[in-house]
């Protein structure tokens, strides 16, 4: 099956969920869309208040200065010489969330059957057999069982109760990076981002609607996968699901046909991203900087984490060169990225790292120039590794 991994922040016992963020666990499925973003918009350091700052969120650059680091769930606890924290086998499964009763309750339901019978919380009960009353009663227990059952599991993982559960913020990074990316997530669990046009425009129904891009819309591949991930189906199946219809044929809305999650009142373009500081990625503890102009792109917050787009691909983002940067030096399942194809694999593990500003508040963190002045330059060995990468992946493929 191979390594799953999670990006943390050790300073504030926080974490980000790949599903949560429109993609997979696996090393190789990170290296592009929301997940380096993410990273890039949490290690943004004195966010300010021009548009490519996006430092409107209040999540803006709250890793900044931090220990960061991608913990597999293969980890061993030798991973990290003197590691201050939980042992690293451990750390994977501190990347939870405490259960809710609500959560069971909510996935057993009642379904009434068209032969007469009745179906509760995965169990069958025909209507000689039981009445609804003793179908609530076995509800009611069952959702306590399994509630019950998932507290339990969880205090073991917690060892019980000597280390803490890390906190997952990608909920709260949602609006920021549909902001940013022109994208919507959509559907549960592991969700999908659908991109779509920065701007929304005025309906003939004379509403606002976010409208899926023109490059989904004309590719019937893309398209049927989009509903399928989504939740709604496919256009095989309902071919009157038109991708330029406002509405959906029984009138309501499409998932993604709303203003970001935090209520911007419209995406982020390439016209702001020039309008903001510029910054180079820098490791506090190695004094190495990172310059995003090195990747082709524009140096500002935005700029950065719009380069992580998917359609850019994989390492083609100066974030996915950072983030492969995180994960344990060696290779240990498949999807992992192999050190020979990457050499700068590992080399910022677990340390403290920051996307500099112009002006910095804080005495650890330097400002943009000082990093340049003071740190050694990494950036072309950065680069040259991450072409290097693609390749190797493009002749293993």
């Amino acid at each position: 099956m191979g390594q799953y991994h999670n990006v943390v922040s050790m300073d504030t016992n926080e974490w980000l969920s790949p599903h949560y963020l429109g993609t997979g666990l696996k090393e190789w499925e990170q290296t592009a869309g929301p997940y380096p973003s993410a990273l890039a918009f949490l290690l943004a350091h004195n966010p300010g208040n021009m548009p490519a700052d996006v430092g409107h969120h209040p999540m803006a650059g709250r890793w900044a200065g931090h220990r960061v680091l991608s913990v597999g769930d293969y980890a061993e606890n030798g991973d990290i010489r003197k590691f201050q924290g939980p042992p690293l086998k451990r750390l994977y499964g501190l990347c939870d969330n405490p259960p809710k009763l609500e959560d069971f309750t909510d996935r057993w339901y009642w379904a009434e059957k068209k032969n007469g019978g009745s179906q509760f919380g995965g169990y069958d009960f025909p209507w000689r057999m039981a009445s609804r009353a003793d179908g609530l009663k076995r509800y009611c227990e069952t959702a306590a069982q399994q509630f019950a059952q998932a507290l339990r599991y969880q205090r073991r993982k917690t060892v019980n109760g000597r280390y803490p559960l890390f906190t997952d913020v990608s909920p709260k990074l949602r609006g920021a990076i549909e902001y940013v990316q022109s994208v919507r997530f959509c559907g549960s669990g592991w969700v999908h981002d659908v991109p779509v046009k920065s701007y929304a425009e005025r309906g003939k129904d004379g509403h606002l609607h976010y409208r899926i891009t023109d490059t989904v819309a004309r590719n019937l591949d893309d398209w049927n996968l989009t509903l399928r991930m989504t939740g709604i189906g496919g256009w095989k199946e309902t071919p009157q699901l038109n991708p330029y219809a406002e509405l959906m044929p029984d009138g309501e809305r499409w998932p993604w046909d709303r203003p970001p999650a935090d209520l911007s009142w419209h995406d982020a373009t390439d016209a702001d991203q020039d309008l903001g500081q510029h910054r180079v990625w820098v490791n506090l503890e190695r004094r190495e900087y990172i310059d995003p102009n090195a990747f082709g792109e524009v140096s500002t917050t935005l700029g950065i984490m719009r380069a992580t787009a998917w359609q850019n691909g994989s390492f083609a983002s100066s974030a996915a060169a950072v983030l492969a940067m995180l994960h344990y030096p060696q290779s240990r399942g498949g999807g992992d990225i192999d050190p020979e194809h990457y050499a700068l694999k590992g080399r910022w593990r677990n340390c403290r790292l920051a996307l500099t500003a112009e002006h910095s508040n804080d005495a650890l963190i330097p400002t943009t120039e000082e990093a340049k002045t003071v740190f050694t330059n990494i950036s072309d060995e950065a680069t040259v590794a991450a072409v290097y990468a693609v390749k190797r992946d493009q002749e293993a493929a």
